[in-house]
C-alpha cells in the first residue's frame, strides 16, 4: 500500500468537500426516491452512504482545521454506479426481464 501526502490548495480543499457533499446529496435521493432500486436493504444501504459522505463533507468544512485528512476517490465514483445501475434497472423493468 502506498500512502502520499499532499499538501492542498484552499481551493483543492473545497473542491474535495464538494465532491463528498454532492456525492451525499445524490446518494440521498436516491434513498429517497429508490430510483431503480429494488430492494428495502439497497436503499437503507445507500442512505448509510448519503450519511456517511455529508457527515465527512460537513466535518470538513465546519470542524476540520489542519492535520491528516483521509480522501478517497470512492466517495465521488458511487453515485456514478448509482446512476449506471438504477438506469440499467429501469430499462430492465420496463423490457420486462
Amino acid at each position: 500500500m502506498s500512502l502520499a501526502v499532499h499538501e492542498f490548495t484552499t481551493a483543492q480543499t473545497l473542491l474535495i468537500i464538494a465532491g463528498y457533499g454532492l456525492s451525499g446529496v445524490v446518494c440521498a435521493v436516491f434513498a429517497a426516491l429508490g430510483f431503480g432500486v429494488q430492494k428495502a436493504w439497497e436503499r437503507v444501504l445507500i442512505a448509510v452512504f448519503a450519511l456517511a459522505f455529508l457527515g465527512y463533507a460537513g466535518y470538513l468544512l465546519f470542524i476540520f482545521d489542519g492535520g491528516t485528512v483521509f480522501i478517497s476517490f470512492w466517495p465521488l465514483i458511487v453515485p456514478i454506479l448509482l446512476i449506471v445501475n438504477g438506469v440499467r434497472n429501469v430499462r430492465r423493468t420496463k423490457t420486462g426481464s
